[in-house]
């Protein structure tokens, strides 16, 4: 049986490595977290998302969406990636009900940030840089240009 290097959990019965070393193009590569925390990369990425006329509770079931239900696989570092965690409780609904984060968030398509983005919303942005390579690559790659 096969495990997870990351989580540790089994990929189950129905599950088989490759032997021919080649990576799907569908893979999700997360770049470094210098790149996605520039201020043009966060500039690009919230235009990408205002660009689709999400409320913003809706923008975070966006999200939830494309990550749990992609199965292709998300590589940082070149290690596998799993999502488990509550997007809620990252992205601080459960502190901020109204989703005030993600409303200065989708503002920076209209007014860029000054610096870079701070270590604590990396997650955020990260989660959100996926989402959006899982459902548009090309979008993606532009924003992290």
């Amino acid at each position: 049986m096969s495990y997870c290097r990351v989580c540790k959990k089994s990929f189950g019965g129905n599950f088989d490595f490759a032997n021919d070393n080649k990576v799907s193009s569908r893979v999700v590569r997360i770049p470094p977290d210098k790149i996605i925390s520039q201020p043009s990369s966060v500039r690009r990425l919230a235009m990408a998302y205002r660009s689709m006329n999400l409320p913003r509770r809706k923008v975070i079931d966006f999200v939830a969406g494309h990550l749990f239900l992609h199965e292709n696989g998300v590589l940082h570092h070149g290690a596998h990636v799993c999502f488990e965690g509550d997007l809620d409780d990252i992205f601080g609904m459960e502190r901020d009900p109204s989703g005030r984060w993600m409303g200065d968030f989708l503002n920076f398509a209209v007014e860029p940030p000054r610096q870079q983005a701070q270590q604590r919303v990396l997650e955020r942005l990260t989660l959100l840089w996926t989402a959006l390579a899982i459902h548009s690559p090309a979008q993606a790659e532009h924003v992290i240009r």
